[in-house]
């Protein structure tokens, strides 16, 4: 066989060492097609805050799909305490590279109807002009504007500015029996606390969706049991100071009775005053009348 006639290769010219400069980035779609671009380093002014740093690149992300027609994406717990980990973890090894799609779908807060797509870079300090770059390249682009998102959560990590930007889809929530109740026992809660001097609750995603599972599970079997603490609290997104208290119930049909026996119970009075506690959820099923109200403190 002849073997190939040898390929010789230019010495670096001014162009070849401007690429080697270059930051590589990557953006991978929800479908899982990896895209990979990359844009010359930039020198900036050292980054603010991480979270004011985080809380800029939605803001601005949300412009950029504003003056496209796109509505604005909503920040998710789940979603930003993924991202700020594996920005962590980049910073950590030094090595810029995408997480699973398993990993994100397996971890987000569930309920998603689309889950995730995914946009990294590194070297960038400023978060105009991360986004910047990020609108600059087709794939990133695409995650930014596509229309089927509704949910965002970014990490940043200093050391060598790590950058993590996650899409997911969360519906609306609808007007059925079950989310009405479940709002309602929320807005009873939260005017008990306002009337003893506590902070209104927060209701949070995670909360709502382990509560309405349990909720599920006793109505299914027909008991009313607790949930054991090692379950609420390995379920919860992370990030908590304080999880999980719970308050359980069955055979009320309306939220206003069902908060107000709880109310009239020490122990379930105790939970729904709690000066710690900051953030809540509620499950309902109508089967039965099983409510479950879950209690967490977050930063």
């Amino acid at each position: 066989m002849t073997p190939s006639p040898p390929v010789s290769r230019p010495g670096p010219g001014p162009r070849t060492l401007l690429m080697k400069r270059m930051l590589r980035l990557f953006a991978v779609l929800s479908i899982g097609i990896l895209v990979g671009s990359a844009s010359a380093a930039t020198t900036m002014p050292a980054p603010a805050h991480a979270e004011t740093s985080t809380q800029s690149v939605i803001r601005i992300t949300n412009e950029h799909r504003a003056a496209n027609g796109r509505a604005a994406l909503t920040a998710e717990r789940s979603l930003n305490h993924l991202a700020q980990a594996w920005a962590n973890r980049m910073a950590t090894t030094g090595k810029l590279e995408h997480s699973t799609n398993a990993w994100r779908s397996g971890s987000a807060t569930p309920g998603y109807t689309l889950c995730c797509g995914e946009n990294i870079a590194k070297g960038y300090s400023a978060p105009g002009t991360m986004v910047k770059v990020w609108m600059g390249s087709s794939g990133h682009r695409a995650n930014i504007l596509d229309a089927r998102f509704t949910h965002i959560g970014v990490g940043y990590n200093a050391k060598g500015n790590f950058w993590v930007q996650l899409f997911a889809a969360y519906p609306k929530p609808t007007a059925a029996t079950a989310e009405t109740a479940t709002q309602s026992v929320i807005r009873i809660t939260n005017e008990h606390r306002a009337a003893n001097g506590r902070k209104a609750l927060t209701p949070e995603r995670s909360l709502n969706h382990l509560a309405q599972a349990w909720a599920n599970k006793m109505s299914a079997d027909g008991k009313m049991v607790h949930s054991t603490n090692a379950w609420r609290s390995g379920s919860a997104t992370p990030g908590y100071t304080l999880c999980c208290g719970e308050n359980i119930a069955y055979g009320y049909t309306s939220p206003g009775t069902m908060v107000k026996a709880w109310m009239g119970s020490s122990g379930h009075r105790a939970n729904i005053l709690d000066a710690r506690y900051t953030h809540i959820g509620v499950g309902y099923n109508a089967k039965g009348h099983y409510w479950v109200q879950l209690f967490a403190a977050y930063p």
